[in-house]
């Protein structure tokens, strides 16, 4: 296709105010540094129409559209399902947390022998060759 032109436009897109505003919203899109679908060296506003004339851009349908909302709120229900898990499992940490510390905080009050004060008696311990005559 050498130049565009409405009329291959008007193909895919029947009216001329649609076409228009669809021709726009894409340019927009170009301009702001969307990829081209569409390979030329033209400026964003021809490609935007060799686009359309393509059939590489049109505009959603009502069908499209409905299919996206629920789509979206499908994904938002379970982002909530997801957010109240993890603060309940949070909740579940923290508790633990709590009850860890109070006890090991307890056990410490209750025991007043020291690592180092601890003595072993290795001659109960010993695993040595005496007992082979048993």
């Amino acid at each position: 296709m050498a130049r565009v032109t409405i009329e291959d436009c008007l193909d895919k897109e029947q009216n001329r105010f649609r076409l228009v505003h669809l021709a726009t919203a894409r340019a927009k899109q170009l301009l702001s540094g969307a990829d081209p679908l569409y390979e030329c060296d033209n400026k964003s506003v021809v490609t935007a129409l060799r686009e359309v004339a393509a059939g590489l851009v049109r505009f959603k349908t009502q069908e499209e559209c409905e299919a996206d909302r629920l789509k979206a709120e499908a994904q938002e229900a379970t982002n909530k399902v997801t957010e109240s898990e993890q603060e309940k499992a949070r909740k579940a940490l923290d508790s633990l947390f709590e009850d860890f510390s109070q006890g090991a905080s307890e056990e410490e009050g209750d025991d007043d022998i020291k690592e180092d004060e601890l003595v072993y008696d290795e001659s109960e311990n010993d695993n040595s060759d005496d007992d082979e005559n048993f």
